[in-house]
């Protein structure tokens, strides 16, 4: 009778353990997918939805769950995507077409949104820019590899904006790495690309990771034009203009389909309120087989 209470009484405590083991885990999960589930914020004006976490909470060590598909690369392995997408756009991609937009701040002021007509082609870094919102002191822009190069330095093709402009003088070859570019982009053209793009992100996030400095988290599933995207924020040490990182804050939306970097936003805050760049591709067509008439002024009439 004694040894029979003794084991009524043990199977109680491991029963009532149990319970508050059960509860405790129940709160934490219930917390943990609470602050998930809070929407990312964008910025106006470029048709890039909020974010909605979808994460779930793991039971298991994060590398215990990482395998071969996109979707597991996404949750838990966000560098290997960034060079899966690095290596199928080597391999699939030769040209595309888009509308690109930007905005960003320059010597201290933010631009206005400005849109562009987009042809590129991988081979030569061909791209032509037609700049149809906002644009600046250059209404197209062709860059060519090497075509216009002074001296050694790197140069493009550019028609000036406005029609009085145009009269005076039809088209001009401007450095590209020289003080007019660098008052009118952060980025100069010869960077331009999903291919440029992803090599950037995935340095400095590989030589943060190696520093131990690095927070890179998929943070839920948005769209770009339409288009399904994995939206992912990396935090960097950010010491600002001219250091070693390229901003504190990065959002960015990769394409679920073609894993493209159809949108980058970099702050210089936690809160994401000083947005240094932000830029969208949108109506993208890829492999459309551009050739070099694409690329040459005179089909422009410049």
């Amino acid at each position: 009778m004694t040894m029979i209470r003794r084991k009524i009484s043990g199977g109680r405590v491991r029963w009532a353990v149990g319970s508050c083991l059960a509860v405790a885990f129940c709160l934490q999960c219930h917390s943990l997918v609470s602050k998930l589930n809070q929407p990312t914020r964008g910025v106006a004006g470029f048709g890039v939805t909020a974010a909605v976490a979808k994460i779930e909470v793991d039971t298991v060590e994060p590398a215990m769950l990482v395998g071969d598909s996109i979707d597991d690369m996404a949750r838990h392995a966000p560098i290997r995507l960034l060079q899966e997408a690095k290596k199928r756009y080597g391999q699939d991609i030769v040209d595309y077409t888009c509308t690109f937009r930007k905005q960003e701040l320059l010597n201290g002021r933010l631009t206005k949104i400005q849109g562009a007509d987009v042809k590129f082609r991988d081979q030569n870094h061909s791209v032509f820019m037609h700049w149809t919102e906002n644009p600046g002191k250059a209404r197209r822009v062709i860059y060519v590899e090497e075509k216009w190069d002074k001296s050694g330095k790197p140069a493009a093709l550019c028609q000036p904006e406005g029609a009085i402009a145009r009269a005076i003088v039809k088209s001009i070859v401007m450095p590209i790495h020289g003080p007019e570019a660098k008052a009118a982009s952060r980025r100069s053209i010869d960077q331009f690309g999903f291919a440029n793009c992803l090599n950037l992100i995935l340095k400095y996030s590989l030589v943060a990771q190696e520093r131990g400095e690095l927070s890179l988290e998929f943070v839920g599933e948005a769209s770009v034009d339409g288009r399904p995207t994995y939206v992912f924020e990396r935090v960097l040490p950010y010491t600002g203009e001219g250091g070693e990182y390229p901003d504190r804050v990065l959002v960015y939306h990769l394409d679920k389909e073609t894993l493209l970097p159809l949108s980058c936003a970099s702050y210089a805050d936690d809160d994401k309120e000083e947005l240094l760049g932000k830029y969208v591709y949108s109506n993208v067509q890829l492999n459309v087989g551009l050739a070099e008439a694409d690329f040459e002024g005179s089909t422009y009439k410049m």
